[in-house]
């Protein structure tokens, strides 16, 4: 599904950030361009789930067990969104970066979730992986929303 819209797709000047005769010292504290695609991805995928009509409970939740980028309610289940995003054109697959390990961190931390919202693991809840593809000239980006992407077992 394609998402491109305005209302979806936050600004990309804030994306588009020029480094050089930036000071070391400086660019320390700037965040990285992996991490600002990161998080404008997130933003998307969020502004896509709420579209959607899903209601937003947390977002970036992190526990040592793991991390859970953004927590939803859909319906009468609770759904878990692992974001994964990259810039169009790249060869590598974002979904190839959730191996076996961190698909068990994210059930351990959407667990951890459940617990201390007092909803028992036991009920109806999944993890979703929705990939943004970010075009940085046009501005536009791509969403695939892959359901029950990690299964938890029973």
């Amino acid at each position: 599904m394609g998402v491109g819209t305005p209302e979806i797709t936050p600004s990309f000047s804030s994306f588009r950030t020029e480094r050089k005769g930036v000071l070391r010292s400086e660019r320390s504290s700037m965040p990285t361009l992996k991490r600002q695609l990161g998080d404008l991805g997130e933003e998307i995928a969020a502004n896509y789930l709420k579209k959607l009509g899903y209601q937003i409970l947390d977002r970036n939740y992190r526990k040592k067990c793991g991390e859970l980028d953004i927590v939803t309610r859909f319906k009468k289940d609770i759904v878990f969104a692992e974001v994964k995003s990259q810039r169009e054109g790249t060869k590598f697959f974002p979904a190839q970066n959730v191996t076996y390990f961190k698909q068990q961190r994210l059930i351990r931390a959407a667990r951890s979730w459940l617990l201390e919202n007092k909803i028992p693991p036991e009920g109806q809840w999944q993890i979703d992986m929705i990939v943004v593809k970010l075009n940085s000239d046009s501005g536009a980006s791509e969403i695939e929303h892959i359901k029950n992407a990690v299964w938890a077992g029973a």
